[in-house]
């Protein structure tokens, strides 16, 4: 309820896009999203961090694609979640390049989180649901795989 409040009083503001956030991560994929976009939609000058939330959503629902689509249009490089997730759609898509060069940013900004039990512990702060997080991680694990392979 108070998300629906916060939204109705703040429909333009980043407010709602903040509750779609939330919402989703918490479970109620479908209507964050849809809050997401809208935000998305109004505001041209969005905070590049609702890129993560749209990525998690294409992830889950295994459109690995379209995840890693979005990751590329955040801004956010240096933020440690941005290679991460890069990392996981890469690793679902067997895409070497993108998950050298998400491995790459990672040991570059914050090598600690190329470890997979520190990526996990990073994905579950933000991601709530232990089966997406384990569906993320098992595409951290493939990409690592792919980056560590002998040439």
């Amino acid at each position: 309820m108070a998300a629906e409040r916060t939204i109705e009083l703040n429909p333009l503001s980043t407010a709602a896009a903040y509750m779609g956030t939330l919402l989703a991560t918490a479970g109620d994929w479908d209507r964050g999203i849809d809050l997401i976009r809208r935000a998305i939609e109004l505001h041209p000058h969005h905070y590049s961090a609702l890129y993560h939330c749209l990525c998690i959503d294409h992830y889950r629902r295994g459109e690995y694609d379209d995840a890693l689509a979005q990751m590329k249009r955040s801004t956010l490089s240096n933020f440690v979640g941005t290679p991460i997730l890069i990392a996981a759609a890469a690793g679902q898509l067997h895409n070497v390049t993108e998950a050298r060069a998400a491995f790459d940013a990672l040991r570059r900004t914050h090598p600690t989180y190329a470890d997979p039990d520190k990526a996990r512990s990073y994905i579950a702060k933000w991601t709530w649901d232990e089966v997406i997080v384990d569906q993320l991680v098992d595409g951290f694990l493939k990409a690592k795989a792919l980056v560590d392979e002998p040439e």
